[in-house]
């Protein structure tokens, strides 16, 4: 199977479960009572890479409530869980497939990895009996990030000695061995990938390197460490960057913002509302805003008055002041907004109604 394009790499993608979330109508399995119901509690592993010496359920199976304990013996005979999406590697070669047995077989490969399941009468029992199974385990060397996979002293999966599953590639090479997604422009330039979503990207008298930009950030690095991104993520979060905290465009349960600038005592949004949504009716202590409808027609609640907006036509929201923003039409309601003042914070905002129940 080929590699697809990359059109997600640093965008937000909509979520489409929140609102029965946000309203009371999600179902979880907790809500589920069925005659005659049973529960269990999985036992997980409390190492990242270990060898099962030996698993011991004789105290949990003489627990209250116990039903039944299950490990990995039990369920050799069924075999592992199954991959989704098998691929090739660049060289046409198939993937590596380990093996992903329901309950461990022999060795844990993460935190958490399920090792046994006890079945009783009630949750309390199930978690009560858990706690009774007595593991030896015979802990390995583990894998903690990108760049040490390589040089990892134990495969976490032995079918993959190399820690590896497999190599791909994302669109189609040029004489040069350069990869391209979007407005790029290359110079003098080879064994390159390059991805622009925002802007025009222009690379001169380079080679072996990996540009990604998006309406958030600029990444550039070496190819062979392009992986050690991680690193640098977290350097940019001690440093409360807020580019690690949330994208330019933002999804709500309404439509979408996009933070097209921001400065000091302003900033300036690019709002989105889907037809027949609506924002909650708020206020704002610390700024003002000005709303200039682009496309489609805005239904705007200020304070004790309600009127229409339409292409080119704006109102002023001042500080204090409650409002509410609509979009009765068929189609998508574009607006800009200009916020201004001393303080421009999301948390900035008192609802007093909200269809999404925030």
């Amino acid at each position: 199977m080929n590699a697809p394009q990359a059109p997600f790499v640093g965008q937000s993608v909509t979520r489409r479960e929140d609102a029965r979330f946000l309203t009371g109508r999600g179902q979880y399995t907790d809500d589920i009572e069925l005659p005659g119901q049973t529960y269990g509690e999985f036992l997980r592993s409390p190492h990242a890479h270990a060898r099962i010496r030996k698993i011991d359920t004789t105290a949990a199976a003489k627990a209250p409530g116990v039903l039944g304990i299950f490990t990995g013996e039990h369920f050799k005979a069924v075999g592992g869980l199954p991959c989704g999406w098998l691929i090739n590697n660049i060289d046409g070669s198939p993937m590596k497939e380990p093996r992903h047995p329901i309950l461990a077989d022999g060795k844990v490969r993460y935190v958490g990895d399920r090792v046994a399941l006890v079945v009783a009468e009630t949750v309390d029992q199930a978690k009560a009996a858990a706690l009774l199974i007595d593991v030896d385990y015979d802990v390995l060397p583990a894998v903690i990030d990108l760049e040490s996979v390589n040089q990892a002293r134990a495969a976490v999966h032995d079918e993959a000695s190399d820690n590896r599953c497999y190599l791909w590639q994302i669109g189609d090479k040029d004489a040069r061995g350069n990869v391209v997604h979007g407005d790029v422009h290359l110079a003098d330039t080879a064994n390159a990938l390059v991805v622009a979503q925002h802007r025009l990207v222009a690379c001169v008298g380079l080679d072996d390197v990996v540009v990604v930009e998006t309406p958030d950030a600029v990444m550039v690095a070496r190819k062979d460490r392009a992986q050690s991104v991680g690193p640098l993520v977290s350097a940019l979060k001690a440093q409360g960057r807020a580019e690690t905290l949330s994208h330019r465009k933002v999804h709500r349960p309404w439509g979408t913002y996009d933070s097209i600038e921001t400065g000091e005592r302003f900033q300036v949004k690019r709002i989105v509302v889907e037809p027949g949504a609506a924002l909650s009716l708020q206020l704002h202590y610390h700024r003002a805003e000005h709303w200039i409808v682009v496309r489609g027609t805005a239904k705007v609640t200020r304070g004790d008055e309600s009127f229409l907006l339409t292409e080119n036509e704006s109102t002023y929201i001042p500080p204090g002041t409650r409002h509410r923003l609509e979009n009765p039409g068929k189609l998508p309601l574009e607006l800009i907004e200009v916020q201004s003042g001393s303080y421009l914070g999301e948390d900035d905002i008192v609802r007093f109604e909200d269809a999404y129940g925030r």
